[in-house]
Formats: C-alpha cells, sequence, structure tokens
C-alpha cells in the first residue's frame, strides 16, 4: 500500500482536481493534505473528493492541537512551517512503505503502476529532473518564452512536484525529515536558476548511494506547464504558478531574474516575465480541459 502527500496553499480549485486525479488513478491507503492557509476551509473539497481513504489533514499557521478537530476520517494534526518544512513534516507522520509526493497543481493523467514496479525493483526515488524550458505556441508573446527557468548543475536533482519514494528505506537510511539540506552542505545558487531548498532528498539519496530515477519534465499545452514522462509515457501535468497568482491583479507581472551586465554596465533584473492574467486564464483552460477529460498532452504517449 502506499500513501499520497499534497501541499497545499491558496487554490482550492487545483487542489480538487489534484485529488481527482488521485481518486481515478491510484487506490492509496492514505492521502496527507497540508494546509498553509488556515483562513481556507478545505473540509468541503475533502468530503466531495470521492476519494475512500483516510485523509489526514496538517494544517500548517496553527500551533498546539486544534480544538476543532472531529475524530472523523479528517484527522487534524497542526504544524507551521515553511514549504520544505512541511514536505518533511507531511512524510514524517507517513506510515506506509512507499510515499508519493504531489504539488496541489500535478494531476496525474495515468496510472502510475509501472512506476510503482520501478520502486518495488530497488529504485528509492523517482521525480521530474528539474530541468525546465518554457516553450510552446501559447507562451508566445510572453517575456520568459524560450527561457531555461530552472536549470540544476550535474548529476541533477528532482523536482518535488511528483516524487515516488520507498519511504521505508529513506526512513532507515536518512530520516523521518529527508526533504532539507544537512546544515553543513550549502546549495548552489539561489533564485530562477538556484537551488531548491527540498533538493536535499536528491542529495542525501545520493550521499547513502541509494538508487534514483529520473523522469522528463516537458514543457507543456497551458500556460507555463510541465508533462512529466517516464519511458515514453506521460504521467503528470504540472502547472506552475498556480497558487501564487491568484490573489494579484489579471494587469500585473510576475517573476524576474537576473542578467549578468558588461564590461560597460552592471547587472540588472529583468522583471515583468509573465502577465498575471495571461497564468490565470491558462490556468482554467488547464482546469476545464482536465474536468471534460480532453487534457492535452504534447509529448510521448498518453
Amino acid at each position: 500500500m502506499m500513501e499520497v502527500c499534497i501541499p497545499f496553499y491558496l487554490d482550492v480549485d487545483c487542489l480538487r482536481a489534484c485529488l481527482d486525479s488521485v481518486k481515478r488513478f491510484i487506490d492509496p491507503e492514505r492521502v496527507l493534505v497540508n494546509n498553509a492557509d488556515p483562513a481556507i476551509d478545505i473540509t468541503d473539497v475533502l468530503e466531495k473528493s470521492g476519494l475512500s481513504c483516510m485523509i489526514t489533514v496538517v494544517p500548517g499557521e496553527i500551533y498546539g492541537p486544534d480544538p476543532s478537530a472531529v475524530a472523523t476520517k479528517y484527522r487534524a494534526t497542526a504544524r507551521k512551517t515553511d514549504h520544505c518544512g512541511c514536505l518533511d513534516y507531511l512524510f514524517s507522520k507517513t506510515e506506509s512503505e512507499v510515499v508519493l509526493v504531489l504539488d496541489q497543481d500535478c494531476l496525474l493523467t495515468r496510472p502510475i503502476t509501472p512506476l510503482l514496479k520501478r520502486i518495488e525493483e530497488g529504485t528509492v526515488l523517482l521525480g521530474p529532473l528539474d530541468l525546465f524550458c518554457v516553450m510552446g505556441e501559447q507562451v508566445k508573446g510572453q517575456k520568459i518564452y524560450n527561457y531555461v527557468p530552472r536549470l540544476t548543475p550535474l548529476p541533477g536533482y528532482i523536482h518535488a512536484s511528483f516524487m515516488l519514494m520507498n519511504a521505508k528505506m529513506i526512513k532507515e537510511k536518512i530520516g523521518v525529515t529527508p526533504f532539507r539540506y544537512p546544515t553543513n552542505v550549502k546549495p548552489f545558487g539561489y533564485g530562477l536558476l538556484g537551488a531548491e531548498p527540498y533538493y536535499g532528498a536528491t542529495y542525501s539519496c545520493r550521499r547513502e548511494g541509494l538508487p534514483i530515477e529520473f523522469m522528463f519534465m516537458l514543457p507543456g499545452c497551458y500556460g507555463i506547464c510541465a508533462e512529466l514522462a517516464y519511458d515514453n509515457k506521460v504521467y503528470a501535468v504540472h502547472l506552475w504558478y498556480s497558487s501564487r497568482t491568484d490573489v494579484m491583479n489579471p494587469e500585473e507581472s510576475y517573476d524576474y531574474f537576473w542578467e549578468e551586465g558588461t564590461e560597460k554596465s552592471n547587472g540588472h533584473y529583468v522583471t515583468g516575465l509573465v502577465n498575471v492574467g495571461w497564468l490565470q486564464t491558462e490556468k482554467k483552460r488547464f482546469l476545464q480541459d482536465y474536468w471534460s477529460h480532453n487534457l492535452k498532452i504534447k509529448w510521448g504517449l498518453l
């Protein structure tokens, strides 16, 4: 049996679709959902997900036990933390030998049985190589078109939008909180081209000699998104920026990068890479196609 961990922040619409994709393609023993904003009540979303398994809610901003927790299949546990800490905490609460970590805006597109077989055969960590170029007809007109917003150095790191893990082995060799870098290790770089704090999971698995396998991360058909493929099959589609732009004005622009200077000028920030209104529109198209069972896949075999 396996468990699924989903960090939630702001985007109820994507969470609803993510839970539905789990129901469609996986039969987990339990789903653990972090709620990083207790002002948003996701109880209704969970109750209407159609999942028959236990769902554990992990609030993200409350200290101490939650007095409103009801002894139903929605068990509440309190925790205040950042994204990386949330992943560590969710993972520490899992009980199954296999765990799948999914971003709230990462929707499964097919059963993951072949990937689970890789775990059974000895792979300890499997997920998409965080190496992504923004391409596609829909992106033309945005400054970020044909940019590489994530570029990790060799030998590569796995993105947390989709992480299939041999939890038993990781807990034995690394511990119950494997995501953050060890305190004595300095991550490379920061920002769009730098390290993510949760690369610690890949780093620690590699340090312990635990087998790692990469999926391809390929530009998809909706806004800025990635199709996650293994062995010529797309197993999930991950939509970037899903929650960060929900509370922004459509006329605003988002994201930036540092452009190095020349001999005659200093470097500077290039801002306004993507239009917020466009991201919001593309997310609506993404979810509409998902719910109509018409999600467009560009690469490999659906």
